[in-house]
């Protein structure tokens, strides 16, 4: 019945106590089950999966196995609840290991629920699955687990539809359409967040279309809609503070600020960053600290505060590791890469950017992987090893055309301009370096350092090899060319 061992207190949900203690001692007698402490308690095991395989056998042949069967899902239901609840605490670090040793258990719970729904009409199963859809996405999210988001997400939203539950239908919804931005495919999320919004407006539950809208906010920001996003971070904001919800103020604080920043209204960027930084460090988000302190961090490269980019970053990867955060760990590592790779330290760069790429590849986030790999790329053309950087270029210009993300293009086309002009390939050159400037105008883009370097010093170089009024010329067709052509030139031009 449990998957990966279990305490004696989850036992009891399945066994009167006054037996528990002579079954588990004669399991232990036969030499079936054996402990080991995991969290400072006894945790048991079956001997070997042979033995697990009979004891199973011989459970689901007895009348007692559907009612032991939901007396485990009933456990899980409510175990997760109370633990979803405590991550959103200064409990969150042992809330998320609580949930890590119980998975196994939890997502066997998870399916018992979904074959239930599937074979009869009760409405207490949608309520036993109700926890699943609220409190799995956050152990998802933090963990980088996308993939996983997804694939259970998907379960579960088929499941809701066969019940007569909106709230389980629009929670399951609402944490799909979140891993589906997180794999960058935003406009997917943003449809079925927009539908999400009408219906919790229509049901009344607030702190669901708060949530929706911060959700909202993400997808937006990824498709280079800041405006939007930003009044939909607002729109969020107002409600999360109205209801008193001080981990999702914190986190929406810390989103809005992203934006600002990007909008060049830095002053009021950091302010809100603050804000959301006091927030995490009073209530123990680890989570909301790294993410807000590699914000911070960006921002302060941004405004030449050097002494602080590093420290701020270190400090973003120590409240990744405590929670085993691995995209923030994978981030962190990014954007240290990116540090010592602009004040010239190439062997350091690479080692910390190979290191996320690895996690990032692991974890599954394509948005992720494609700009490490345009780190990685920025590297090879520093370093004059052009075939690296070919090579690395050329997976993440495919990974962009199947995403809606008009920033990671212009970055792409920095790099594809400056490949091409060291590979002698000037007009086309011209055209990515031209069209990535004006794409940024358009969608109100900051060039990061590191990118500005690149694009400064191909610019240089296309000027230098192309007579004036053919580059004039090139310069003009490149404002007439969309992104995703632009993206489909540069790739064709770096495979020649």
């Amino acid at each position: 019945m449990f998957k990966g061992g279990f305490f004696p207190e989850a036992a009891r949900a399945l066994v009167p106590n006054s037996k528990l203690r002579w079954i588990l001692s004669e399991l232990n007698e036969r030499g079936w089950l054996f402990a080991r402490p995991v969290k400072g308690q006894a945790r048991l095991f079956m001997r070997d999966p042979p033995s697990q395989e009979y004891a199973l056998a011989k459970l689901q042949a007895s009348p007692d196995w559907k009612p032991k069967q939901l007396a485990h899902a009933q456990y899980f239901s409510g175990f997760l609840e109370e633990q979803g609840k405590r991550i959103k605490t200064n409990a969150q670090v042992s809330a998320l290991k609580a949930i890590g040793v119980e998975e196994e258990n939890i997502l066997a719970a998870m399916q018992t629920i979904i074959q239930l729904i599937d074979t009869r009409s009760d409405p207490r199963d949608a309520d036993l699955l109700l926890p699943f859809a609220i409190h799995l996405a956050a152990y998802a999210d933090i963990l980088g687990r996308w993939k996983d988001g997804i694939s259970w997400y998907s379960q579960i939203t088929n499941a809701a539809e066969k019940t007569d539950s909106s709230r389980l239908k629009m929670y399951a919804l609402l944490e799909l359409a979140r891993f589906i931005a997180r794999t960058g495919r935003s406009e997917e999320s943003r449809e079925k967040l927009l539908e999400l919004k009408r219906m919790a407006e229509a049901d009344g539950d607030r702190e669901l279309l708060a949530n929706c809208l911060n959700h909202l906010g993400v997808a937006l920001h990824n498709s280079a809609r800041l405006d939007d996003a930003a009044n939909a971070y607002q729109e969020s904001l107002q409600i999360r503070q109205e209801i008193g919800d001080r981990y999702g103020t914190g986190m929406t604080l810390s989103n809005l600020g992203l934006v600002r920043c990007g909008q060049h209204r830095y002053e009021e960027g950091e302010r809100l960053y603050q804000q959301s930084l006091e927030i995490a460090r009073e209530i123990g988000n680890q989570y909301g600290m790294a993410l807000v302190l590699g914000n911070m961090a960006v921002l302060a490269g941004q405004q030449g505060r050097e002494e602080e980019v590093e420290q701020l970053y270190q400090e973003s990867l120590r409240a990744s590791r405590r929670i085993g955060f691995e995209y923030g760990m994978a981030l962190a590592l990014n954007n240290l890469g990116v540090l010592s790779c602009t004040q010239g330290r190439y062997q350091e760069a690479e080692v910390l950017l190979k290191e996320s790429l690895r996690t990032r590849r692991r974890l599954g986030g394509q948005r992720a992987v494609a700009l490490c790999l345009v780190n990685l790329a920025t590297l090879y053309l520093r370093t004059e090893r052009l075939g690296f950087a070919q090579r690395h270029l050329i997976e993440a210009l495919i990974s962009a055309k199947q995403m809606d993300d008009p920033r990671l293009v212009v970055d792409l086309l920095i790099l594809s301009g400056c490949l091409l002009a060291g590979m002698e390939r000037y007009p086309n050159a011209a055209l990515c370096l031209a069209g990535s400037q004006h794409h940024a105008r358009e969608i109100q883009l900051t060039i990061q350092p590191m990118e500005q370097e690149e694009l400064e010093e191909g610019i240089a170089k296309v000027t230098q090899a192309l007579p004036e009024a053919e580059l004039a010329e090139l310069t003009s067709r490149a404002e007439e060319i969309t992104l995703h052509e632009l993206l489909d030139l540069a790739l064709q031009a770096i495979r020649q």
